[in-house]
């Protein structure tokens, strides 16, 4: 029996969500929905599910961007990925094969570099994220 749903894929990775989810949607949505009656807003209820909805679902995203950017470091690296399968509190990259070593390894899981501007580097190092100055070289 499949407990996951294929949403598609991106970068060639196929995307799975675990049926966990349909209960943390539900519960997030449920929960947002009774923090957005605010008086001072005065919004209709189905405003406020819709807003809730839209909320989980880039909540949702995000946790996917993240598990995105462990894989593309592993095809950066020639580790190839199986698939992305987001659960119930987050989500997991499945490697084909285990790293070469264990600095790849390191760099896969915590330590993932993408280039956000031409002198900075944005490093998310176990959910933190660190902005640091690249070298200049030359003179």
């Amino acid at each position: 029996m499949r407990t996951s749903l294929r949403l598609g894929r991106i970068l060639g990775i196929p995307i799975e969500v675990n049926v966990s989810w349909i209960f943390i949607f539900i519960l997030l949505t449920y929960l947002l929905v009774g923090q957005f009656d605010d008086i001072r807003l005065r919004w209709p209820l189905v405003q406020r599910c819709g807003v809730a909805m839209i909320t989980v679902l880039l909540f949702f995203l995000s946790v996917l961007a993240h598990e995105l950017s462990h894989s593309a470091m592993a095809l950066y690296k020639g580790i190839p990925v199986r698939r992305i399968t987001l659960f119930i509190f987050g989500g997991i990259s499945q490697l084909d094969k285990e790293p070469a070593s264990p600095l790849r390894e390191f760099i896969v899981c915590l330590l993932y570099t993408s280039d956000a501007a031409d002198d900075t580097t944005w490093v998310d190092l176990a959910g933190r994220r660190i902005i640091k100055k690249k070298e200049v070289g030359g003179g």
